[in-house]
């Protein structure tokens, strides 16, 4: 793969020379394009390209390659850039995995008789196998699945990974997919570009990405250009990508990612979906009692608390006035009282001196799931160390992260039992577990109830396919349109959704997301019926009518204390002043003012109608 030969075939004309002339030379220069992992906001790994003499006409890696292929020397270019790249990349000392790109029919080419000095060359120059991963390009058909298969075991059993490149593409990938069972799946940047605009691409990208979960593959999003395409790339649930929106390949590429393209990036969501439960549980219920120890307390004294306290992994140390100030934990105390002379240098000096200053600290009153968005965030020995809890500023307690995600899993399970399978958005028990536990609380919220507008005839002209597409990119609208930390969306079902505001610009939220719809939506219609204006399909009695484009409604509820018992009186009037906006034309929302004394207003209805058409 890596080892240098020379050519059996002498070309004739004067591009084969100059090809001789390369491969002899390695006068090829490597560039590196980053990839992107979106849950860690860092970078995975570099994919490694090729590029010929800036002065060529070979410069271009597809002159380079198809110049070597009809010479005869596809083999020996190849290797040659695998030998430029892998060098290269240890130069630079970049972070994270090596990409490289190699066709199969090469990577079958004598793998077993070069493999002894593949491995002893890439010993010499310090990369370890585990460190790249063999992206197989297709330019020819594969003949011989099973010797193939034979080079992948050589290379998983060195350490090497594999991946599979432009999915979608070529002769076979989806054969060389199922055949090779690779690490990484590279989806073609041509499913990725326009995704936001196509509803089609979005289908089949989803598609490849449950296949891959099954597979147990990580699936990589190639070509991503725009903020567009990411976000729905983040929506279907893509967490590796790269394209020009982050960085192009470079031949000295940055090891990290600079603060404005984590800005690009959408913060992950939290462990937790979004549940009554996990807004309401609090870092009060995970909190145990565990001993403590003063500032002021001797390093002698904690060393001796660990050794005859077996169970201790960490002790809070407090100050005078019990408020938590670092933590001591048994590895690192242990591990430096042990050393020679260290009880005598460090015996009687304060326990500060070992303390961790920094450790992770929550409030009593806390969500669980505003816990796990902090642990998400957080530094990994976090996890090991566990946090503390606080009541006011004094300690309350300890917990383990082992706890929190217990307590985590147990509200997924919850709420994905009744999420909705098209969307994933929590179903009617969560939503109404959530809207019961706000009135408990006697807080202000608004309830805001969502429903597509001549859908069935959308559902009757389209295709189901494409009706689910609409509700899908429904829910990222609302989603787009909602305040994560404090506001809470749900499907109902069918095409209903439900958005309970917390925040207070939640009027300017609705009419956000009707707009968004609006123009979002325009692309799901064909030109003809977006120039007429709707389109003939039966209605219920059967008869042709004419029918107008999709749009959006919502119905408005400002919920106070003390206004409805349960969800249900709120569910009810919801469900009434939806009925109202649907009647307003438009995409419209209707907002019902009789039950709110929090809204300094008259005890009246206003109504809003957005039409924002391209």
């Amino acid at each position: 793969m890596l080892t240098q030969e020379s050519p059996t075939f002498d070309p004739l004309d004067d591009q084969g020379q100059e090809l001789l002339q390369i491969i002899k030379t390695r006068a090829l220069t490597a560039h590196f394009q980053p990839i992107v992992d979106l849950q860690g906001g860092a970078i995975l790994g570099f994919e490694a390209l090729i590029r010929g003499p800036s002065d060529s006409c070979l410069h271009s890696p597809p002159a380079l390659f198809e110049a070597a292929q009809r010479c005869g020397l596809r083999a020996q270019m190849e290797r040659c850039a695998l030998r430029t790249v892998v060098h290269r990349f240890v130069e630079l000392d970049l972070p994270g995995q090596i990409f490289v790109n190699v066709s199969s029919d090469v990577l079958m080419a004598g793998l077993e008789q070069r493999w002894p000095l593949i491995l002893a060359e890439l010993a010499e120059i310090g990369l370890a196998p585990r460190r790249i991963v063999v992206e197989l390009t297709e330019n020819q058909p594969v003949k011989d699945y099973a010797r193939l298969r034979r080079c992948f075991t050589l290379l998983r059993t060195a350490g090497f990974e594999l991946a599979i490149d432009d999915l979608g593409e070529g002769f076979s990938s989806l054969k060389r997919w199922v055949e090779s069972r690779p690490d990484f799946v590279k989806v073609d940047r041509y499913f990725i570009e326009g995704l936001h605009r196509d509803p089609l691409k979005q289908q089949f990208v989803r598609a490849l990405s449950a296949i891959a979960r099954e597979a147990e593959a990580k699936i990589i999003a190639e070509g991503v250009e725009s903020a567009d395409e990411l976000s729905v790339l983040q929506d279907i649930g893509f967490t590796i990508v790269q394209g020009y929106l982050f960085a192009r390949p470079h031949p000295s590429p940055a090891a990290s990612l600079s603060p404005q393209i984590l800005k690009r990036i959408r913060p992950a969501r939290s462990l937790t979906l979004p549940s009554a439960e996990g807004r309401s549980r609090t870092a009060a219920a995970l909190a145990q009692q565990v001993p403590t120890i003063t500032a002021a307390a001797s390093c002698l004294t904690v060393y001796q608390m660990f050794t005859e306290q077996a169970q201790l992994n960490c002790l809070p140390a407090l100050d005078a006035a019990g408020r938590p100030i670092g933590l001591l934990r048994r590895l690192d105390v242990m591990e430096r009282m042990s050393r020679p002379y260290m009880r005598e240098l460090y015996g009687r000096r304060p326990c500060t001196a070992l303390m961790i200053d920094a450790p992770l600290i929550f409030d009593a009153g806390t969500s669980l799931q505003t816990m796990s968005e902090a642990v998400v965030a957080t530094d990994v020995r976090h996890y090991t160390d566990g946090f503390i809890v606080t009541q006011g500023s004094e300690f309350a307690g300890m917990g383990s992260i082992a706890d929190l995600m217990r307590a985590i899993t147990e509200i997924q399970i919850h709420t994905a039992r009744y999420a909705n399978p098209l969307t994933l958005l929590p179903g009617n028990v969560p939503i109404h577990d959530y809207v019961d536990s706000l009135i408990e609380q006697q807080t202000h919220f608004v309830v805001a109830y969502f429903d597509l507008d001549n859908f069935k005839p959308f559902n009757d002209i389209y295709g189901y396919r494409r009706g689910d597409d609409l509700i899908q990119m429904t829910a990222r609208v609302l989603a787009g349109a909602s305040d994560e930390d404090l506001d809470f969306l749900g499907h109902i079902g069918g095409d209903d959704f439900v958005v309970i505001f917390r925040s207070s610009d939640w009027e300017a939220r609705v009419s956000a997301a009707l707009s968004e719809f609006d123009r979002t939506a325009w692309a799901f219609f064909d030109e003809k019926h977006r120039q007429e204006g709707g389109y003939v399909a039966q209605d219920r009695r059967g008869e042709a009518v004419f029918h107008p484009l999709v749009t959006l409604s919502a119905g408005v509820v400002p919920v106070a204390p003390g206004s409805h018992p349960n969800h249900v009186g709120v569910s009810a009037t919801a469900a009434e002043v939806k009925h109202r906006a649907k009647r307003m034309p438009g995409s419209s929302f209707f907002v019902d003012r009789r039950r709110s004394p929090a809204v300094d207003q008259p005890a009246t209805v206003s109504a809003t109608s957005s039409s924002s058409r391209p």
